[in-house]
């Protein structure tokens, strides 16, 4: 098989260069190496490109053990403010989108909406009382401009006896 080794060599103008070397033994008739055939290949680039894409590749390892190190830090705080508010003595809830869909409600918000089920159901389905007060259309004007709103107390009245939202089998 021949050999290829690598090695450096000084131009006249001073750089280095890698180069490789691939040689193949002429044996005479007794066995004995007469010549040595090969050629010697400029590989400088190549060489430049491989360590160019290690350190590449290091840098996007680093790169995803800082994000997966962040991404575990964000929901370790997330964990922990869902406790906090779960726990705060203040009815509180989240609803999202157009159609006002509840992502999150904490135990005094279930308690006060007597409704231990109403995640991922909307405002519609589980206040429809709610709904045909002219109060929630300034939240709705809100999120469809963006336009500030600030009030002081807005009166909602729901009923005493709120129905259960429809299973999602409905």
């Amino acid at each position: 098989p021949p050999t290829r080794p690598k090695y450096r060599l000084r131009r006249h103008d001073g750089q280095y260069r890698w180069f490789q070397a691939t040689g193949v033994p002429r044996l005479g008739p007794s066995g004995e190496v007469q010549m040595w055939v090969g050629a010697n290949a400029d590989i400088h680039q190549q060489k430049q490109l491989v360590a160019e894409l290690l350190e590449a590749n290091e840098t996007q390892a680093a790169l995803a053990d800082q994000a997966y190190a962040t991404t575990k830090q964000v929901r370790q705080q997330r964990k922990t403010l869902f406790q906090v508010f779960m726990e705060v003595p203040v009815a509180t809830s989240v609803v999202r989108s157009t159609d006002h869909r509840y992502e999150f409600a904490n135990r005094t918000f279930l308690t006060s909406a007597g409704q231990p089920n109403l995640l991922g159901h909307t405002v519609a389905e589980v206040f429809p009382e709610f709904m045909a007060q002219s109060s929630i259309l300034t939240p709705v004007k809100v999120l469809r401009t963006g336009q500030l709103y600030s009030a002081r107390q807005v009166l909602v009245q729901l009923g005493t006896t709120a129905a259960p939202p429809p299973t999602k089998d409905t």
